[in-house]
C-alpha cells in the first residue's frame, strides 16, 4: 500500500489521503467487489441522494460479515493517519456510521456534497475501468484520479463530486462515513 497526500498546507490534517493497493489479497479485493455488485442490482435509492447511479441503502454494507476485516483496516488506517499528522498520543473512539455501495453506469456521476456532520469519510473504489475519472475536491480545487483497490480518506466536510462516467463496463465502489465521537 501507498500513500498520496493532497492539501494546501503540508502539515495540515485537513487534506485527502489516498491509499493505493489498499486491500492486498487479490481473492478479498473479488470478494468486496461481489459485495458490492450485489447490493447494487436494485437501486434502492432511486437517485434521491447526490449519487446519481444505482445505490444501495445508507447502511445495508454495515450488515455484510464479508466487509468487517474492510472495516477494521479503514479504521486502523484512519487511526494511524491521524496520529502521523497530528503527533497525539490520544486514544480516539471511532464508529463506522453508514456505509453503501455503487454502482456507476455510462452517464453517471455524483453531484458536489459534503457529508457534514461526520468528521471522516471515505470512499472505496473497487472497479475503475475508465482510466480517466477523477474526483474533484473544491476545497483544494484539484482532480483526483480514481484507481481500482484505492481507498480515499477525507475530512467529511471537503465538497467533492465525482464526473460524469463513460464506460462500458460500471463502476463499483462503496462510501462510508466514521464519527469520532470521544476519547477512549
Amino acid at each position: 500500500m501507498n500513500v498520496s497526500i493532497y492539501h494546501n498546507h503540508p502539515n495540515s490534517l485537513a487534506s485527502i489521503f489516498v491509499f493505493k493497493n489498499f486491500i492486498r489479497s487479490e481473492i478479498y479485493q473479488k470478494e468486496i467487489l461481489d459485495c458490492i455488485k450485489k447490493n447494487t442490482k436494485v437501486d434502492k435509492m432511486k437517485t434521491y441522494t447526490n449519487v446519481k447511479a444505482t445505490m444501495s441503502g445508507w447502511d445495508d454494507l454495515l450488515k455484510e460479515s464479508i466487509l468487517q476485516n474492510f472495516f477494521t483496516k479503514l479504521i486502523e488506517t484512519l487511526d494511524m493517519t491521524i496520529r502521523i499528522r497530528s503527533s497525539t498520543t490520544q486514544d480516539f473512539d471511532y464508529k463506522i456510521a453508514d456505509c453503501w455501495a455503487m454502482k456507476h453506469e455510462k452517464n453517471d456521476f455524483s453531484l458536489a456534497h459534503s457529508h457534514y456532520p461526520f468528521h471522516w469519510s471515505a470512499a472505496y473504489y473497487a472497479q475503475v475501468p475508465n482510466k480517466n475519472t477523477t474526483m474533484y475536491f473544491y476545497e483544494i480545487n484539484r482532480h483526483i484520479l480514481l484507481e481500482n483497490n484505492s481507498l480515499f480518506l477525507f475530512p467529511g466536510l471537503f465538497e467533492h463530486s465525482v464526473q460524469s462516467f463513460d464506460a462500458k463496463q460500471p463502476r463499483y465502489s462503496l462510501a462510508c462515513n466514521v464519527s469520532v465521537d470521544n476519547f477512549k
